[in-house]
């Protein structure tokens, strides 16, 4: 009889081994630190930011590069239930309060001619709401911005290739933000390795 119940456990593993079933599925927080900071502005004129003269229009971006991190190496990844952003955040238009943002793209060029209406004609949003009074500085830590996230199908599309480009705008017509120190985490779901 002992023979026989250690022959049924052993098809049954090898059962499960076969079929892929032995593979656990679950749920693991993934977290990544951007290499770069994002600078955006549009439309300041110098009397607008104190400065020299008017800033270029210009739309940051960061490449965001998973493919090195050990935790996400180990998760056949099937969607992300939730995500946030941890990073410190400036306002740098003295007049204006904004809402910051960041928009996401599975191409990882960075297009050094591209302004906040082509980021938002080719990437899709996945947070907003990031609220700065005007000239303020912030740390925005995860469990503020957990709220915030959204379009999840498609973010997680773009996570299961491994690497995109984030990029950092305002809400309004005239903007300036400073996005440094960028970590993303994200609660992504699918089978453990």
């Amino acid at each position: 009889m002992k023979t026989f119940n250690i022959l049924c456990t052993s098809a049954l593993v090898l059962i499960l081994m076969i079929t892929g079933c032995g593979l656990v599925s679950g749920t693991k927080f993934i977290s990544q630190h951007l290499d770069d900071s994002i600078v955006s502005s549009e439309g300041m004129p110098a009397a607008m930011h104190r400065g020299n003269g008017p800033l270029d229009d210009n739309v940051g971006s960061a490449k965001v590069d998973l493919t090195d991190n050990s935790d996400y190496g180990n998760i056949d990844v099937n969607g992300i239930e939730a995500g946030c952003v941890s990073t410190l955040a400036t306002n740098c238009n003295p007049h204006a309060p904004i809402s910051g943002e960041v928009w996401v793209t599975q191409d990882t060029v960075a297009h050094t001619d591209w302004t906040a209406d082509s980021v938002r004609a080719n990437c899709f949003r996945v947070f907003h709401g990031m609220f700065l009074d005007s000239g303020a500085t912030h740390q925005f830590t995860c469990e503020e911005t957990l709220g915030l996230i959204e379009n999840l199908d498609q973010f997680s599309d773009v996570v299961n290739v491994g690497y995109f480009r984030a990029w950092g705008i305002g809400d309004q017509d005239v903007y300036c933000i400073r996005l440094e120190n960028i970590y993303v985490g994200m609660y992504l779901t699918g089978s453990l390795q």
